[in-house]
């Protein structure tokens, strides 16, 4: 198993259209994509922080809709037909 800084499951995607790591936290129980080379991915992040630290039901329900548009494949730019995200539709 690769466990790289405290992370589990650190696996690199080479054939994305911008370079992205896949990573498991085992400490919250959530996986993640890093990506490189994306200013919106920055200013998306720091969007939904802002909106965390302003109301606590933000997380919960983010993770409801993680959950749900991963279900439906909505959220894996390489399963889709043209590589666009569910955020990216947003």
């Amino acid at each position: 198993m690769n466990i790289i800084g405290g992370m589990e499951r650190v696996v690199c995607v080479p054939g994305a259209k911008v370079p992205i790591v896949k990573i498991w936290d085992p400490e919250y129980q959530v996986a993640c994509d890093m990506n490189v080379n994306s200013t919106l991915a920055l200013d998306n992040t720091k969007m939904i922080k802002t909106y965390v630290e302003i109301d606590e039901r933000v997380r919960p329900l983010a993770m409801i809709i993680k959950h749900w548009t991963k279900k439906r494949v909505l959220n894996d730019a390489g399963e889709l037909e043209l590589g666009i995200t569910y955020s990216d539709r947003v």
